[in-house]
């Protein structure tokens, strides 16, 4: 018996990869690729830019304070992809913190995840860092679902996001952001 066929979604993007080659591909991330937010930005799409995020702060980021910054872009997760009119599926998937500067006083642990996106047929697409859009996974097999495809070093699966029909204009973190993004801080026992 063969696999079944993905159920297509009309509110997804096409699987288009031609969209996303040349300066497109080395512009923008997987999330940019995943909310359908293609542009040249200045400085990559990352989730909270939306909400004036700081590149800086970014990248210390808790996951807590990630899935904060998700919500600020109006991204909502489901625990189970179920269709909903009117929008699309991303998922989520993050890899074992890394640690920078180890055994200094910079240590840092720097979180690193990655964003699958469902596409108008149904098959699951992803922008691996800077080359262009597959549908293929780690293991070269084609991606009916992201939970259960090979997903190399982002073995941890955080589930799923509803993305609106037409994608999400994510402004990248900057520099030097306009305005205070308030985080919640993990709390300590």
């Amino acid at each position: 018996m063969g696999k079944r066929m993905p159920k297509p979604n009309p509110f997804a993007p096409q699987w288009a990869p031609w969209l996303w080659m040349g300066e497109f591909c080395e512009a923008n991330t997987c999330y940019a690729y995943a909310v359908d937010c293609r542009n040249l930005p200045v400085a990559p799409p990352q989730p909270g830019g939306r909400g004036g995020l700081s590149r800086k702060a970014y990248f210390q980021l808790t996951f807590p304070q990630l899935r904060h910054c998700i919500g600020i872009d109006k991204l909502s997760w489901t625990p189970f992809p179920r269709p909903r009119t009117g929008f699309y599926l991303v998922a989520l998937a993050s890899a074992e913190p890394l640690t920078l500067w180890p055994g200094t006083s910079r240590e840092t642990e720097v979180l690193s995840v990655h964003w699958y996106r469902q596409d108008a047929d149904g098959f699951w697409s992803h922008k691996p860092g800077k080359n262009p859009p597959t549908r293929e996974d780690g293991a070269g097999m084609t991606i009916r679902d992201p939970r259960n495809c090979d997903r190399g070093r982002f073995t941890q699966f955080h589930g799923y996001f509803y993305v609106p029909q037409g994608g999400l204009c994510v402004a990248p973190v900057q520099d030097f952001p306009q305005k205070h993004l308030p985080l919640p801080q993990p709390k300590f026992r």
